[in-house]
């Protein structure tokens, strides 16, 4: 689905660096514990205390660390957020240079006013001209930044959705393209996390209910390799809910073979 680094570096798991840190410094502070109290000149127990000290504020580093550390699944919450909803949909981002005829725009119209409807929370939509001499109703699924895009497409009469590279879907309507952007609006989503030094490097967005994939992100030197560190829902039932965020990755691919 990605392209591969020429080195790449298997990931391990984030929480490896702060538990390491703690154990080394616990064992110094020990050691300098034992030699401020037994050694026999002052110079020695001053060496022991320092030691303590010093190593004692990677034990409070390495502490507030692990405090921090989020847990490593965050599943569907009991009670969900509101589905949420929203008024303007499929919006002309080109205003006065896509030139819809008229049938193209009764088209949007009535597809904006059905669109109300639509679960709206995590999700922006616009309209535009496409390659070709049709138009299409694009909506952009969300998290913190666009995951991915799918769209209606109608072109000569004919409308069908497009989703990730599958074969178009044929639609007899917009109360039919409606329905199967709902459809597309409710399947479960889901971030898996590969981390490495106390943070996220890779992350894969996938369809919880089949586990297509959807798109990676992946931080320069690094591949999705293995079993991930951690599992995020990002969307259920309609409804999106809040993620913690992922750091700024080298490189974005969105899936395009449907696998």
């Amino acid at each position: 689905m990605s392209d591969k680094p020429d080195n790449p570096v298997a990931l391990r798991p984030g929480v490896v660096g702060p538990w390491a840190v703690l154990a080394g410094s616990l064992a110094f502070v020990v050691c300098g514990g034992w030699a401020a109290v037994s050694a026999d000149n002052w110079g020695d127990r001053a060496a022991g205390v320092a030691v303590v000290l010093f190593f004692g504020i990677g034990v409070v580093v390495a502490v507030h660390r692990l405090r921090r550390q989020r847990p490593r699944f965050i599943g569907v919450p009991r009670k969900l957020p509101a589905e949420g909803r929203a008024e303007r949909w499929f919006h002309d981002w080109q205003a006065g240079e896509n030139a819809f005829t008229e049938a193209e725009r009764a088209f949007l119209d009535e597809l904006r006013l059905a669109a109300r409807w639509l679960p709206a929370g995590g999700v922006r939509s616009f309209a535009e001209r496409d390659a070709g001499d049709g138009v299409e109703a694009v909506v952009a699924v969300q998290d913190h930044t666009t995951v991915f895009r799918f769209a209606l497409h109608l072109s000569g009469g004919r409308l069908h959705g497009d989703l990730l590279g599958h074969e178009p879907v044929p639609l007899d309507g917009v109360a039919a393209g409606v329905r199967w952007v709902d459809w597309v609006l409710r399947r479960p989503v889901e971030r898996l996390e590969w981390w490495c030094g106390g943070r996220v490097c890779a992350a894969r967005y996938r369809f919880a209910d089949t586990r297509e994939a959807i798109a990676d992100l992946v931080e320069a030197g690094w591949e999705i390799k293995g079993e991930p560190d951690a599992v995020v829902a990002v969307r259920a039932q309609g409804c999106y809910l809040e993620t913690p965020r992922l750091p700024r990755m080298t490189r974005f691919t969105m899936s395009t073979t449907g696998r």
